[in-house]
């Protein structure tokens, strides 16, 4: 089963093109771009090693917390030919292979 997003919702993002303002306003949240600037967190790598905590710590309110979590599991792969095409190519944009298999068992694949 593909894993693609409705017209509606961001775009994954690759980690030679991530733009933190323009990711946050796809998601509607740029009001965090300082909050997010303050902690160095430019560029995909910082930003998925940023667990839920860091980001309530930074000042993030808990919905606005699951819409970036959504985001991070990978809830966006895909617009109409945005971004990577399929799990493996998004996992390693964001050098993640490891978590390949793990996505494949839960029911998300290439």
């Amino acid at each position: 089963e593909n894993v693609s997003q409705n017209e509606s919702e961001p775009a994954a993002a690759s980690t030679k093109d991530f733009d933190l303002k323009t990711w946050l306003e796809e998601l509607e949240l740029s009001q965090y771009y300082k909050n997010f600037a303050d902690e160095d967190v430019f560029n995909c790598e910082s930003l998925n090693i940023l667990e839920e905590e860091d980001l309530e710590k930074m000042g993030v309110l808990r919905g606005h917390r699951r819409k970036i979590e959504a985001w991070k599991r990978g809830s966006g792969l895909t617009r109409k030919g945005d971004g990577p095409s399929d799990v493996k190519a998004w996992l390693e944009d964001i050098k993640s292979e490891r978590y390949f298999d793990v996505l494949v068992k839960e029911g998300f694949d290439s």
